[in-house]
C-alpha cells in the first residue's frame, strides 16, 4: 500500500512540475490563406499579411501561403501588401476560438489599379475546420437580438434544453458543460453551475461546443461554452445602455403586459493608453429588479376570511423571555385571529409585481489592459460581481408578511471575482508558448437581513427588531385556515449559511505550425480548489443557552446543528486541527475552555485535477484532422471511508463524530481520452465530419462531502436523508458524432449532425445496510450506479441576408434515457422501502429523463434596414437603421409519470403515490415563446451613434406549462375532489374552502414566464 501512495505522490509531483514548465495558448484562432495574382492566378511569394492595429502578421511561403497564429477572437480587417501591387485590405474578418479562418487575397497589379483596395466581407457560411458541432454568437450579433448573456445565447444551441434555469446538453445532467471565461473555468464545483456574471456590452464572442471537445478541454462530459470578451480598440470609443420595463403601473397593463420593476444599466469604455501598443477595456453594470416576473395576477382570494375559522392563533405571552412565557387564551380572547383576519382581507391586490422592496440587486465590474510588443503579447483582466437577493412567497397565505411593508424575508448576498494574466511568446513566425495564470473565488451567505452573520442575536427576543418572538429563539407557530397554513408577519429566517469556492489554475502550451499542413500543441493543465462551508441553525442558540446555561460553545452549537468544513463552529476560517472551547458567560463576555481535537477532516476539502494533453490538427484541402490524447488525474480532495458499510462513531467532548479510524487516503483516480476529429471537404459548398471521444468528470462535488459532525448525527438517528460519498468514482462518457454541411449557392447553409453518447459511472442513490460491527442505521448515500444512453440529430440551417432578411434556425430530435435524471433521482424509491429480500429495487432499464425533449428548436429572423435604405418620405427615409429581430423557440412537452392521484398540499398528499405507468411515459403539452426587438438607430453630431428599442419577451403571453399534476396530468385540478378523502374534507370544510383549494392549487410557479415589455436605449461614442 505504501508503495501504491508513493508511486502516486510522485505522479501528481512530477505533473505538477511540468504543470509550469510548458506553457499554454488561451482562447484564440487562427488565420491562414493564399496570396495570388488576381489575373494570373500565381502565387505571390513574399507578400506580407498583418492584422490592421496589431503586430501580428505572416509572410507568404513559395507557394503563397501564410499563417498567423494566436489571435484572440474578434473582427479584424486583414491587409496584404506587395511590391507591385496595390495594397489590398478585407474587412470583417471573423476569428473565433480554437478555429481557423481563411481568408485568401486576390491582388492587383499597381499598373491596373491605383490606390489600396478594400473589401468588405461576408461570414463564411461554412468553416471547413470544425470537426465537431460548434455555435458561434458575435457581440455585434446579440447586440440585434432579445436575449442577453451568456446562457441565454448557449440555450440557442442545437441539443441544449432549458429548464428550471439550468442547461442540458444532448441529454447529459446539468453539471456536465465546462464555462470559461477569457479562459476562466467559473463552474461552481458543487453543483457544476456557472456562477458567473459576463455583462452583455462586454461580449466579443460567446462560442457553444456541443460535444466533440477536443484534447484540450477536461472534465466536462457534454459541452464548452467559451466566452471571450472585448479588448480596448485603437481609439477612444464606449457606450451607455440602460434597459427598463419599470415605465408604467406595476398594478395595470402597458403595452400588454405589467411592470415588474426590471432595471439594467450597463457602461462600457475603451482605447490605447499611451500608444496603440498598449490598449484597455473596461464595462460595468447595475441590475436593480423589484420583482421576478410570473403569471401571477397579484393576489386575489375568491373569499372573504373569516377570522372565527383561524385555528392556532389564540395566545397571549406572558413572559416574551421565558421557555413558558406563552399562555393559550379563550377563543377570540388574544385579538389575533382579528389581526390575521384583516392582513388576509387586505392583502388583496392586482398587478404583476410582487409586494415588498427589492428581489435583486447586483453589481457588475469588469476589464482587461492589453499589450502588444511584437513578439511578446500580455493581456491582464479580471471581473467582480456582488449580487444582493430576497427572498418571496408569492401565492400563499404567507403574504400578509408583506403587509405595512413589513418584510423579513431571507437576504442572500453572492460575490465572484476572477483575475487572469495570459502572456504569449512568439518564438518565431510558426510557434509560440504562452503563459496562462488565473483565479476564481465565488462566495455566498444567507440568513436575516437583520442579523446575518451575528448568529448569536436570531432568538434573543430582547433586542429590537425582534418584537415577533413569543420566546426565546420561537417564532409564532404558523396558523392555519381550512387546514392551510400561512406565517405571521415579521416571522424571523432561522437560519444561517455560508460557502466559499475558490480555485488556483495553470494552464499552459506550447504550439508548433511544423508545417502548412500541420499544427502541434502540447498542453498541461493544473486546477486546485478551496472549498469551505457553514450553516447552523441560528434562531435556536438563545433558547439552547438557556437550557444548558453551563454548557460550552462546543455543546451548544453541535445541539442546534452547526454543520462545517474549513469554518470552525464559530464561522471563522479553520484549516484543520484543534480549536479552544469557549464557555460564554452571562454578561456576554468568553472564558476559554478545553481543546477540542479535530483533524483535517474539518479543514477546507482541496479537490483539483492535473492533465497534459497532445493534439495534433492536420488541413489539407480534402481534409482536416484533430487527433488528441488527454489524461486526466482527478483528486476529490478529502479522505474517503474504508468500509461504507461499516463507519464507526466516537464522542468528542460529548458530541457524536465519525470516528477517525472510519477513514483512510483518498483514491487518486486517471485515465487516458483519445479524441478524434475529421472534416472531409468534399467540395467548397460540401464538407462531412466525424468526432469520437472519450471524457471524464468528477461530477457534482457535493455529492462528496459531509461534515463529520453532521454525518454523525444522522448516521444514528436514522433520518431520510441522502449522504454524500467521499468513495465515490468519477462519472465517464463515450461520444460519436458524424455529419455534413452543405452550401446552397452563396445564400444559404445547412449543418445536419447525428450523435450518439454512452454514459456510465453516474452518481446515484442506494441505500447501504450496516456491515455487523458498524454504529450506523441502514442510511442513503449517493454511489456510482446509473448509466444511460442520449441519441439523435441535429439541424442548423443559415440564410445570408437577402433583400434585408436574415435567418438562422436550429431544430434537434433526440431521445435521451437513462437510470437516472440526476444523483437525487431515487430519494423516493430508498425512502418507501421498497424491497425484495432486503434489497430495495431500483431502476435497472433506462427511461426517458427529465429533461428528455424528443423536439427542441428555435428561428431566429432579423429584417434590418441600413443606412439610407426604406421609402421616401418627406425628403426622409423613416426605415433607414431600422430593424426588427424575432426570436421563436418551441419545444415538446416534459416527461412525467402518471401516478396516484397526490394533493397539492401536505393535507391532501399522498405518502407514497403508486405509479400507473412506466417512468416518464407520459409528455406535457408543447411548449412556444416568441421574443422580438424592435430598434431604431441615429447618429448625432457624426459622433454619437444611438440606439432606441423595445423588447418583448414572450409576445404572445404564452401561458407555457413547466409542471403538471401527475395524478391528472393538469396544471391547475390535482384531482384530490374526486377522492373519498377530498370529497370528505370539501363536504366537512364548505364551498368557500373549495374556491381557496383551486385558487392556491393554480400556482404559477408552474408556468413559465409571462410578457415582458422593456425600452431601452444605447449611446456609443
Amino acid at each position: 500500500m505504501e508503495v501504491i501512495m508513493i508511486n502516486r505522490t510522485l505522479k501528481v509531483l512530477s505533473l505538477t512540475f511540468l504543470t509550469f514548465i510548458f506553457l499554454i495558448a488561451g482562447p484564440t484562432g487562427k488565420i491562414r490563406g493564399k496570396v495570388v495574382d488576381s489575373q494570373t492566378g500565381e502565387a505571390l511569394p513574399s507578400a506580407i499579411v498583418i492584422v490592421e492595429g496589431t503586430s501580428w502578421g505572416a509572410t507568404t511561403d513559395v507557394d503563397g501561403q501564410y499563417i498567423i497564429l494566436n489571435i484572440p477572437a474578434g473582427t479584424y480587417i486583414i491587409k496584404a501588401t506587395f511590391i507591385g501591387y496595390a495594397p489590398t485590405s478585407i474587412a470583417n474578418v471573423q476569428v473565433s476560438v480554437d478555429l481557423t479562418t481563411s481568408v485568401d487575397f486576390k491582388i492587383i497589379s499597381e499598373a491596373v489599379q491605383l490606390g489600396p483596395v478594400i473589401i468588405t466581407r461576408e461570414a463564411p457560411l461554412i468553416n471547413k475546420s470544425k470537426t465537431n458541432t460548434i455555435a458561434i454568437v458575435t457581440g455585434d450579433a446579440l447586440q440585434q437580438m432579445p436575449i442577453r448573456g451568456v446562457t441565454q445565447v448557449f440555450a440557442l444551441s442545437s441539443g441544449v434544453v432549458s429548464q428550471g434555469g439550468d442547461f442540458y446538453v444532448r441529454g447529459g445532467r446539468a453539471e456536465e458543460t465546462a464555462y470559461y471565461v477569457d479562459g476562466v473555468l467559473v463552474n461552481n464545483p458543487i453543483n457544476g453551475r456557472m456562477t458567473a456574471n459576463v455583462i452583455s456590452n462586454a461580449i466579443e464572442e460567446v462560442q457553444s461546443q456541443i460535444g466533440g471537445m477536443s484534447a484540450e478541454y477536461g472534465n466536462a462530459m457534454s459541452g464548452v461554452v467559451n466566452t471571450s470578451t472585448r479588448i480596448g480598440a485603437s481609439s477612444y470609443n464606449g457606450s451607455f445602455e440602460i434597459i427598463s420595463d419599470d415605465f408604467g403601473n406595476s398594478e395595470s397593463k402597458r403595452l400588454g403586459a405589467y411592470s415588474y420593476g426590471l432595471n439594467e444599466y450597463a457602461m462600457t469604455i475603451g482605447g490605447p493608453i499611451t500608444s496603440n501598443a498598449i490598449r484597455f477595456f473596461v464595462a460595468g453594470q447595475r441590475i436593480f429588479n423589484r420583482s421576478g416576473a410570473s403569471f401571477m395576477d397579484g393576489i386575489n382570494f375568491p373569499i372573504t376570511f373569516d377570522s372565527t375559522k383561524i385555528i392556532g392563533a389564540d395566545f397571549i405571552v406572558t413572559n416574551q423571555d421565558s421557555v413558558g412565557g406563552v399562555t393559550p387564551v379563550a377563543t377570540g380572547k388574544s385579538g389575533n385571529r382579528t389581526l390575521l383576519t384583516n392582513l388576509l382581507n387586505k392583502s388583496k391586490y392586482d398587478g404583476g409585481r410582487s409586494r415588498g422592496g427589492v428581489s435583486q440587486d447586483s453589481w457588475a465590474l469588469q476589464g482587461n489592459v492589453f499589450v502588444d510588443l511584437g513578439n511578446i503579447n500580455l493581456k491582464l483582466g479580471g471581473s467582480y460581481n456582488n449580487n444582493l437577493g430576497w427572498g418571496g412567497y408569492g401565492q400563499s397565505l404567507s403574504v400578509i408578511r408583506y403587509a405595512g411593508n413589513d418584510v423579513r424575508t431571507s437576504k442572500s448576498t453572492s460575490t465572484d471575482q476572477t483575475l487572469y494574466s495570459n502572456l504569449t511568446y512568439l518564438i518565431n513566425p510558426s510557434s509560440f508558448i504562452t503563459l496562462k495564470l488565473n483565479s476564481y473565488s465565488f462566495n455566498s451567505e444567507s440568513g436575516d437581513p437583520i442579523w446575518m452573520d451575528n448568529v448569536e442575536n436570531y432568538g434573543n427576543p430582547n433586542l429590537a427588531g425582534n418584537e415577533v418572538l413569543i420566546g426565546p429563539s420561537r417564532n409564532p407557530s404558523s396558523f392555519s385556515y381550512n387546514s392551510f397554513s400561512g406565517s405571521w408577519p415579521g416571522t424571523i429566517p432561522s437560519g444561517y449559511s455560508k460557502i466559499v469556492r475558490s480555485q488556483i489554475t495553470g494552464k499552459l502550451d506550447y504550439v508548433n505550425q511544423i508545417n502548412n499542413n500541420w499544427e502541434l500543441k502540447l498542453g498541461a493543465e493544473k486546477i486546485g480548489y478551496t472549498i469551505r462551508t457553514y450553516s447552523i441553525s441560528a434562531l435556536n442558540l438563545y433558547s439552547m443557552r438557556k437550557q444548558y446555561p453551563t454548557a460550552t460553545d462546543w455543546f451548544i452549537y453541535n445541539q442546534v446543528g452547526v454543520s462545517f468544513y474549513g469554518y470552525d463552529i464559530w464561522g471563522k476560517e479553520f484549516n484543520g486541527g484543534s480549536i479552544t472551547d469557549k464557555l460564554r458567560k452571562a454578561d456576554g463576555s468568553y472564558e476559554d475552555k478545553d481543546k477540542i481535537e479535530l483533524s483535517d477532516l474539518e479543514g477546507p476539502r482541496k479537490p483539483g485535477y492535473t492533465a497534459l494533453y497532445l493534439q495534433n490538427k492536420f488541413e489539407f484541402e480534402d481534409l482536416i484532422m484533430n487527433l488528441g490524447l488527454r489524461y486526466d488525474l482527478l483528486d476529490p480532495g478529502s479522505k474517503q471511508y474504508k468500509q461504507l458499510d461499516k463507519i464507526g462513531i466516537d464522542d468528542l467532548g460529548g458530541i457524536k463524530i465519525v470516528a477517525d479510524s472510519s477513514y483512510q487516503d483518498q483514491e487518486i483516480f486517471e485515465q487516458f481520452s483519445p479524441r478524434f476529429g475529421f472534416s472531409f471537404p468534399v467540395t467548397d459548398k460540401t464538407v462531412f465530419h466525424a468526432t469520437y471521444g472519450k471524457y471524464i468528470q468528477q461530477g457534482r462535488l457535493g455529492d462528496y462531502y459531509d461534515p463529520r459532525t453532521t454525518a454523525a448525527q444522522y448516521f444514528q438517528g436514522g433520518y431520510a436523508r441522502r449522504f454524500p460519498n467521499p468513495n465515490l468514482k468519477p462519472e465517464r462518457t463515450t461520444q460519436y458524432e458524424v455529419g455534413f454541411q452543405q452550401q446552397f449557392g452563396d445564400v444559404a447553409s445547412t449543418n445536419v449532425t447525428f450523435y450518439y453518447k454512452d454514459t456510465k459511472d453516474l452518481h446515484v442513490i442506494r441505500v447501504i445496510f450496516p456491515a455487523p460491527g458498524s454504529q450506523t442505521t441502514s442510511f442513503f448515500a449517493t454511489e456510482n450506479g446509473d448509466f444511460g444512453t442520449s441519441k439523435g440529430f441535429s439541424l442548423d440551417f443559415t440564410l445570408r441576408r437577402i433583400n434585408r432578411l436574415a435567418l438562422r434556425g436550429s431544430y434537434t430530435f433526440s431521445r435521451a434515457t437513462s437510470t437516472g435524471s440526476s444523483s437525487s433521482s431515487h430519494f423516493n424509491i430508498a425512502w418507501q422501502d421498497n424491497s425484495f429480500n432486503n434489497q430495495p429495487y431500483f431502476p435497472v432499464i433506462p427511461a426517458p429523463t427529465d429533461f428528455d425533449r424528443t423536439h427542441i428548436g428555435n428561428v431566429n429572423l432579423d429584417y434590418r434596414f441600413e443606412n439610407d435604405e426604406g421609402p421616401e418620405f418627406m425628403g426622409m427615409r423613416p426605415l433607414s437603421n431600422f430593424g426588427v429581430n424575432a426570436l421563436y423557440y418551441f419545444s415538446s412537452g416534459f416527461p412525467f409519470t402518471r401516478s396516484q392521484i397526490d394533493g397539492a398540499f401536505s393535507f391532501s398528499g399522498t405518502n407514497a403515490p403508486v405509479a400507473y405507468e412506466n417512468l416518464n411515459t407520459s409528455q406535457g403539452p408543447w411548449s412556444s415563446t416568441i421574443d422580438l426587438r424592435v430598434d431604431k438607430s441615429f447618429t448625432i453630431y457624426n459622433q454619437l451613434k444611438m440606439n432606441i428599442y423595445m423588447i418583448v419577451q414572450n409576445l404572445l403571453n404564452q401561458k407555457n406549462l413547466v409542471a403538471v399534476y401527475s395524478g391528472t396530468g393538469s396544471s391547475v385540478d390535482d384531482g384530490w375532489f374526486t377522492t373519498e378523502s377530498g370529497k370528505s374534507w370539501a363536504e366537512t370544510n364548505g364551498e368557500d374552502a373549495v374556491k381557496l383549494y383551486n385558487y392556491l392549487q393554480d400556482s404559477p410557479g408552474n408556468y413559465g414566464s409571462p410578457r415582458i415589455v422593456k425600452l431601452g436605449l444605447q449611446v456609443n461614442f
